[in-house]
């Protein structure tokens, strides 16, 4: 009987315990419960939130490329973008809003999402100005661009040595850098040459001179490029030029090069040269010495047309070609070939002094001829000697 008591005691001990357990549990699973729905409703309301702003709200931001800042705005959705102040940028020049590639229009324009306005920047075109002793037309330029300044201009019978940011020549200057902005003036520091200059690849041409010199030295390079011809109408009416120095790398005198310079006394042609072209020397009047190099082969017609005070000139073999008329109204003129007879390209009017008379001309030999003629030859001193 005690056992049983002790039995009976021990099953409702336990009963009560495991009733205790399952009310606790039903608690916290109540309470947890609760806990998740009430998240649920701050969740659900953050977001009715949130969607409630999208939809009536939208931002325009501005993207300005660098230049003044511009605040984004917050409009309704729907609603025209209010024009902001135009954004500044230094060298440039304001060209609108775009969006996708299109400019954008403050006017009738409406936004239903977000969306970035781009600033689009037009260079500014600034203006070069050459100072010094130059002709150079100005040159444009932007501050995105890198301008060389060349120092091997020729302009205006002057050589640019150099260029500078001031006009005292103290601070030399090669280049515009790109950033930089506005007009600028550069200056050049200038050697008088008394010609024109045209580079044709990679060598020179003198293509003037200047009406006022008198003495000119002909250079036969300069920065590295060689003085190859002398053009066409170079020294064409020069009237006060008295003496010119041809250097050896020309190879070639143009038509009409020296025509009109009646003050020219005297000329050597270097061996370098091998075309005289026609009228070079035409109404020289005051020409009395004309020394013409051993590698001439042509001379034009009429080049030495009208130097009445030369009196001599020797026509070295080396000549192949004389058109008609080259030393026309050349009235005082002798004329000695090294050639020992005509060669067969010298037109028969070649040396005429007029149409129908020809110039004394005598041909080389160099033992004493047998058959009549007039003949010459080289003295011990290298003299002319005539046979007689």
């Amino acid at each position: 009987m005690r056992n049983f008591k002790k039995i009976l005691f021990l099953v409702l001990c336990l009963a009560l315990m495991l009733t205790f357990i399952a009310c606790g549990d039903d608690e916290s699973s109540q309470s947890s419960s609760v806990s998740e729905s009430e998240s649920q409703i701050e969740s659900e309301s953050e977001s009715a939130s949130e969607s409630g702003k999208n939809e009536n709200t939208v931002t325009v931001k501005f993207d300005t490329q660098g230049g003044t800042q511009t605040n984004d705005i917050v409009i309704e959705k729907g609603d025209n973008v209010p024009k902001p102040s135009d954004p500044e940028k230094v060298g440039y020049t304001f060209d609108g809003w775009y969006a996708d590639g299109e400019k954008w229009s403050f006017v009738g324009y409406t936004v239903a999402k977000d969306i970035t306005l781009t600033a689009k920047w037009v260079p500014v075109k600034y203006t070069i100005t050459f100072a010094g002793n130059v002709e150079i037309a100005p040159v444009k330029y932007t501050i995105e661009d890198t301008v060389t300044l060349r120092d091997k201009n020729f302009s205006n019978y002057y050589m640019v040595d150099g260029w500078f940011e001031d006009e005292e020549l103290t601070k030399p200057i090669s280049q515009i850098e790109k950033g930089t902005y506005g007009d600028k003036t550069v200056y050049a520091k200038t050697t008088y040459l008394g010609i024109s200059l045209t580079l044709d690849e990679n060598t020179l041409s003198v293509t003037d001179c200047d009406l006022d010199a008198t003495e000119i030295v002909i250079p036969s390079a300069l920065k590295g490029k060689s003085i190859t011809k002398i053009s066409e109408e170079a020294f064409r009416d020069c009237y006060k030029l008295t003496s010119v120095t041809i250097p050896d790398s020309v190879t070639e005198i143009g038509e009409e090069a020296f025509r009109g310079c009646f003050s020219l006394t005297s000329v050597t042609i270097p061996d370098s040269v091998t075309s005289i072209g026609g009228y070079a020397f035409q109404g020289c009047t005051s020409l009395t010495s004309v020394v013409i190099g051993n590698g001439v082969t042509s001379i034009g017609g009429y080049a030495f047309y009208g130097c009445t005070s030369l009196t001599s000139v020797t026509i070295p073999d080396s000549v192949t070609t004389i058109y008609n008329y080259a030393f026309y109204g050349c009235t005082s003129l002798t004329i000695y070939c090294e050639a020992t007879s005509r060669p067969r390209e010298w037109q028969a009017g070649w040396n005429f002094v007029d149409r129908w008379d020809s110039y004394p001309t005598y041909w080389y030999s160099e033992s004493e001829p047998t058959e009549s003629g007039n003949y010459w030859h080289y003295g011990t001193n290298g003299e002319i000697v005539v046979w007689e």
